[in-house]
């Protein structure tokens, strides 16, 4: 299947209501599962990610597999190895190339007894009936924030809790906060000092909560706006959120001609055509999901750019850093790329934009990024546009719904 996306004939005058953030969502049902009473939890994510962590935590099979979604098996892995219940667990075929030996070898030392099923280091694995501790534990925090994560959530239910020392220069940290922030909310001792986290043997306590707004998902509308001149958009009810680290996208963007105007719980962005001076080069060390729309942002107004702190997008969905080479250079702008960083030159040409197919790599961030495009007064094409569906099911409905042209062809 394709999408092809075209320019809207007026100016954006619209309300976006953003799904719930997937990164919160999540968080809450590994919380959910521990207590004894469920509480509610409004506003749930709609992506694919949510949906299978939430059935297969409310599921007896013994072989579950969690898709594309890396909070989805690295938060359930560790739930699973806590019960010491005998469970198989894999993930899709894109999945299980990427890492997971951190966060296994760090539950092996707790007592967990997990045995990989095809190559050692990734899914599938086999968690084996066992009997975890607490205690103290050192984990390599430089490839993925999630493992931390993970550990987190499980230790209040260790005996002792948990003291968890990071090595090396530990990525995507807001992430770790944010866990921290929301195992607090629900009466958990978490303190953070420098590359320490103690949490102390404990409960969490059921309450109703409310998942605000994925900041990240923000970062498209955020784009289309910057390059989109006398238009605003209202995104409701954004500005309530205090534990997602990629909130910083509203201070980026003043630096690409986006006024962010808070408005009770909304957040109306719009761009006057201001006079913006954009950066030299950005870290996105903790914020990498961001890199992506503004990667396409740079190349539509043709700034150059230097992007670093990208280590962890090459072992996301797919190697974001390759791909958004190919893809942004069909565009005729120039992307040069190292392990950790990437250089953008020259201006996105509408014709070149025109003659081409954008691949999405199965990868959500991808497609939404790539329709950022169509701001360059061209129609887009984009291949798979239904991987959309692992974080924001409804966002190619939404732009149709605010004025794009949004035609589908294929199946």
């Amino acid at each position: 299947m394709w999408v092809t996306v075209t320019p809207p004939i007026n100016s954006i005058d619209a309300e976006i209501q953003i799904p719930g953030s997937k990164s919160i969502s999540n968080r809450l049902l590994i919380i959910r599962a521990f207590c004894e009473e469920k509480f509610e939890i409004e506003n749930l994510s709609t992506s694919d990610d949510t949906r299978i962590l939430n059935e297969l935590i409310n599921s007896d099979s013994k072989n579950q597999n969690t898709g594309a979604g890396g909070t989805t098996f690295r938060f359930l892995l560790a739930l699973r190895a806590l019960q010491g219940k005998e469970i198989t667990l894999s993930g899709s075929k894109e999945f299980n190339t990427r890492p997971i030996s951190p966060l296994v070898n760090a539950l092996r030392e707790l007592g967990a007894s997990i045995t990989y099923l095809e190559k050692d280091g990734f899914a599938p694995v086999k968690v084996n009936a066992s009997k975890m501790n607490g205690g103290k534990i050192l984990i390599d925090a430089n490839v993925s924030s999630q493992f931390v994560s993970a550990l987190m959530m499980i230790s209040p239910y260790l005996d002792g809790g948990l003291e968890i020392f990071l090595i090396g220069n530990p990525v995507s940290v807001s992430y770790i906060f944010m866990t921290a922030s929301l195992m607090k909310e629900f009466s958990v001792d978490v303190q953070l000092e420098n590359n320490s986290i103690q949490i102390k043997q404990g409960n969490y306590l059921a309450r109703k909560y409310s998942c605000t707004p994925d900041w990240t998902s923000a970062s498209y509308w955020y784009g289309l706006i910057s390059c989109t001149n006398e238009s605003k958009i209202k995104l409701i009810n954004l500005s309530t959120d205090k534990f997602q680290g990629d909130s910083i996208l509203e201070v980026w963007m003043q630096q690409f001609s986006v006024h962010s105007h808070h408005v009770n719980s909304d957040i109306v962005i719009s761009n006057n055509n201001t006079i913006a001076i954009p950066p030299n080069e950005i870290d996105f060390t903790n914020n990498p999901d961001l890199s992506l729309a503004l990667a396409v942002v740079a190349a539509v107004k043709g700034i150059s750019i230097y992007f670093t702190g990208l280590s962890t997008l090459k072992i996301k969905e797919t190697d974001r850093l390759f791909a958004l080479k190919i893809e942004l250079e069909k565009t005729g702008v120039h992307v040069l790329i190292d392990d950790n960083s990437l250089r953008l030159s020259g201006k996105a040409d509408a014709i070149k934009i025109e003659k081409s197919t954008f691949n999405t790599y199965e990868d959500h961030r991808m497609a939404m990024a790539l329709s950022i495009l169509v701001t360059a007064n061209a129609k887009v094409k984009i291949a798979n546009p239904n991987v959309v569906s692992k974080s924001y099911p409804n966002y190619f409905e939404q732009l149709k719904n605010i004025g794009f042209g949004i035609s589908y062809e294929g199946s």
